[in-house]
């Protein structure tokens, strides 16, 4: 409607481009929302210049689909860029601010770089903490954010009671059977397999498996997700590999064969595989992993 009155490349046209984006990236499919985002960006440059809160917010768009199709190097500049203007706009205590690190600190902690990610995490929560208080779903978010990467950092009791924290916020907020808390209990579930609980983490992944097919159907990535945390704590190697198999299919189906998580969907499944007593059938999902990882500009 936008366009049609105002012409292709108005600012009303990028927030239709943004609005569109942001709704087919929730779909499932970044690639769409990429090429929206991107021109969004284009036209909100053209009008409002380089350093613009509209521009970063675009750039934060962006940075957060192309980190989901396995670009976390780009995506990073992208996002560094973003913070960098709303600095320079807000100060360094705005909750835009802490938006920016929580998304900066996700990629960060894509690259493999926990300790890198970690206090831009605790940043963003002092932010929100000090201004919307101890209950607000933004905290939530930054609790689960430090808590995952105390995770990979092999402080998984102290991240254990941050994902408790986070998931009684958004319970609260938005019910049980909310995305948010899927999330939560797939966070919480792998602070206790790392801590030694896998059996206590089991139902956590069960629960969030059924969230997520009940609000996004059985193709998503984040039902994916979902089958790979729960293939990680499935005792029997059979039952174990059925998930892996179901969540590469569905990661590549979203994302194409060379994402990071179907290489990483193609190392679980070897391993199962191989500690099952299956080593030549082991073999292939090993070695496409390998050539996945390797050929992958994004990481």
């Amino acid at each position: 409607m936008h366009q049609a009155a105002y012409g292709s490349d108005h600012p009303h046209v990028a927030t239709d481009l943004v609005l569109l984006g942001r709704a087919v990236a929730d779909l499932g499919r970044p690639d769409e929302a990429r090429a929206l985002f991107e021109r969004a960006l284009a036209i909100d440059e053209a009008a409002y210049g380089v350093n613009h809160p509209y521009v970063a917010g675009d750039l934060v768009n962006l940075g957060r689909v192309v980190a989901d199709l396995g670009r976390p190097t780009e995506a990073r500049a992208l996002l560094e860029r973003a913070l960098a203007i709303d600095e320079a706009v807000y100060g360094p205590s705005h909750p835009d601010i802490a938006a920016d690190l929580v998304n900066l600190g996700r990629v960060v902690a894509d690259l493999g770089r926990p300790d890198e990610a970690r206090p831009l995490f605790a940043r963003a929560l002092a932010i929100d903490e000090a201004v919307y208080g101890p209950n607000h779903p933004d905290v939530a978010v930054d609790l689960t954010q430090l808590g995952s990467a105390l995770t990979d950092l092999g402080r998984p009791d102290e991240a254990r009671p941050l994902h408790e924290r986070a998931l009684s916020v958004h319970e609260t907020l938005y019910g049980p059977s909310h995305p948010k808390v899927a999330a939560d209990l797939n966070h919480l579930g792998r602070a206790l397999t790392a801590s030694g609980h896998p059996t206590d983490a089991t139902p956590l992944h069960h629960r969030a498996l059924s969230i997520y097919q009940a609000a996004y159907g059985n193709n998503h990535p984040e039902v994916a997700n979902s089958l790979v945390h729960l293939g990680s704590v499935t005792p029997d190697p059979t039952a174990a590999t059925r998930l892996f198999e179901r969540a590469l299919s569905i990661h590549e189906s979203v994302y194409g064969p060379s994402h990071p998580n179907v290489a990483a969907d193609l190392n679980h499944l070897a391993r199962t595989l191989a500690a099952s007593g299956h080593p030549t059938d082991a073999e292939p999902p090993f070695e496409r992993a390998r050539k996945t990882s390797e050929n992958n500009p994004g990481l």
